[in-house]
């Protein structure tokens, strides 16, 4: 009876986790096309549209574009990817990046290698998956 019950719970969890691989995001590899806003330093307090394109890579564990190079994956949840840690842009500098898995919104924050609580750049991005890659 026991084995039973948890035959019936595993499969309802993997039919509730169904509709997370009908996602625009159950790829292993994906191009998001990108468009929002860049905020600059505090000098320079004055968001700019911008538009950018990136590259999920959840096999080998990198997103890749955004104008910051490759980035390690940090974690994947089903809400989100977080990705960065500045290694190689900033010198000592840092790089915290997100991906919503729902709403596909991205968001970037690059930090100072002198003041790491000032971000250098912060971008707020509304992407959609422009192609799956092999």
């Amino acid at each position: 009876m026991l084995a039973r019950l948890l035959i019936i719970c595993a499969s309802a969890a993997i039919a509730s986790a169904a509709s997370i691989v009908d996602a625009p995001t159950s790829a292993n590899r994906f191009r998001l096309a990108c468009s929002g806003t860049l905020a600059p330093s505090a000098d320079r307090p004055v968001a700019s549209p911008i538009m950018a394109d990136g590259i999920v890579d959840l096999v080998q564990g990198n997103v890749y574009g955004f104008g910051l190079g490759g980035q390690p994956i940090r974690s994947v949840t089903l809400h989100e990817i977080a990705f960065g840690d500045g290694a190689g842009l900033t010198g000592d500098g840092r790089i915290e990046g997100s991906i919503d898995r729902q709403t596909l919104e991205t968001r970037i924050v690059v930090h100072s290698s002198r003041v790491a609580e000032d971000p250098v750049m912060a971008m707020r991005l509304a992407c959609h998956v422009a192609e799956p890659l092999a």
